[in-house]
């Protein structure tokens, strides 16, 4: 793994630790243990500190963070990285993972920029999160595509950033899970 995708999953990762501590019930209760709010004020400093250095993909995860610990991100860089994301938005109502980083594949393949399940359902599901309403223009063309653009075996397509990948194959079948679980997510608000 290179120093920079290394960088990208750190900030994935703690931001993934932000929701989950921001999630579960009765997990983190502010106030009622220094040791934990230590923690937790460690985790939220280096979110913070560290957004405005992430590609768009990780600031989206850092977005739904900043919705389960307070203090991750202010109302207004909130409101900004929203009209970012809102922006990245094709034309038939959906996201792209590529237009989220500046990622180059392994194998020389050039990077697919047509909407897939997994960063259209990732944003709808984060700006939801965040306050955007389902009936928003936007939001609701997104959920459109989602609605549109479902395999008839249940499933939304995602595609790997890292490298070409068979879509029947293990890994090529991980990137439609999860754009599954962000569609399902996007259209359960």
């Amino acid at each position: 793994m290179a120093a920079g995708e290394w960088e990208e999953a750190r900030y994935f990762g703690a931001s993934l630790a932000a929701i989950a501590v921001g999630t579960a019930p009765g997990y983190y209760i502010p106030e009622t243990d220094a040791e934990s709010d230590a923690r937790v004020t460690l985790l939220r400093d280096y979110l913070k500190d560290g957004f405005q250095r992430q590609n768009l993909h990780n600031r989206v995860w850092g977005l739904w963070a900043s919705t389960k610990v307070n203090g991750i991100l202010t109302k207004a860089e909130q409101r900004k990285l929203i009209d970012q994301l809102l922006d990245k938005q094709h034309d038939d109502g959906g996201w792209s993972l590529s237009s989220l980083g500046t990622w180059v594949r392994s194998d020389g393949t050039a990077q697919e920029s047509g909407s897939d399940g997994y960063a259209t359902g990732l944003v709808l599901h984060v700006l939801q999160t965040a306050g955007a309403p389902k009936d928003d223009l936007k939001i609701a063309k997104g959920l459109d595509w989602l609605k549109s653009n479902q395999s008839a075996m249940g499933a939304w397509r995602g595609v790997s950033v890292n490298k070409k990948r068979d879509p029947a194959s293990h890994s090529g079948k991980f990137m439609s899970d999860a754009a599954t679980a962000f569609a399902v997510l996007a259209l359960s608000h």
